[in-house]
């Protein structure tokens, strides 16, 4: 028969795993000797995981990630307790963040490692689109004998200033960075 506290206890259980389920975050939680607790179904694109595989130690599964130091990052953190971030690619040509944070008890002792993965691959996607538009910005914008500059939304910084400044102004570029005034 069911005690309140076990009822309790469920009851947590479900919402912890309606929780990752709802936020579609892979998520392993490994114990001190790096084998697996637990784990969330969105990592059966990184690892090829089953419920027989909790007590397993990770290093026995492949994953689908370039991570070459994984092995180094969890003993890191396990020693440390300070997390570690990497932006990691896939080899589904896709870009996950990897997050390796201590599993922490209520007395804040480390009790294993939290491991999350993210899917990251629009936004670099954006960063690469934005680098290849900037260099197309400037491979124009330095042909053009036009004066101007493109300063940081406060004023604090000039981020970019056309090549006819130096023509006109006699004063180099560098010295217009350094010193706006």
């Amino acid at each position: 028969r069911a005690t309140a506290l076990d009822r309790q206890l469920l009851l947590a259980s479900n919402d912890l795993d309606n929780l990752l389920g709802a936020a579609g975050l892979g998520v392993i939680f490994l114990d001190r000797r790096l084998c697996i607790r637990r784990f969330t179904s969105a990592v059966n694109t990184l690892f090829c995981l089953a419920e027989k595989d909790v007590g397993q130690p990770i290093a026995e599964f492949a994953s689908h990630f370039e991570h070459p130091n994984l092995a180094a990052d969890l003993d890191s953190v396990l020693a440390s307790a300070s997390p570690i971030e990497r932006e990691i690619p896939t080899r589904a040509n896709t870009w996950l963040l990897l997050r390796i944070l201590p599993y922490r008890t209520e007395t804040g002792a480390t009790h294993g490692l939290v491991l999350t993965f993210t899917d990251i691959t629009v936004v670099r996607r954006a960063q690469q689109e934005l680098l290849h538009s900037e260099s197309h910005f400037r491979e124009m914008a330095d042909f053009v004998n036009a004066i101007f500059w493109i300063p940081s939304p406060d004023g604090s910084t000039i981020h970019y200033v056309s090549p006819g400044y130096e023509k006109l102004w006699k004063r180099s570029l560098e010295s217009l960075c350094e010193n706006p005034a």
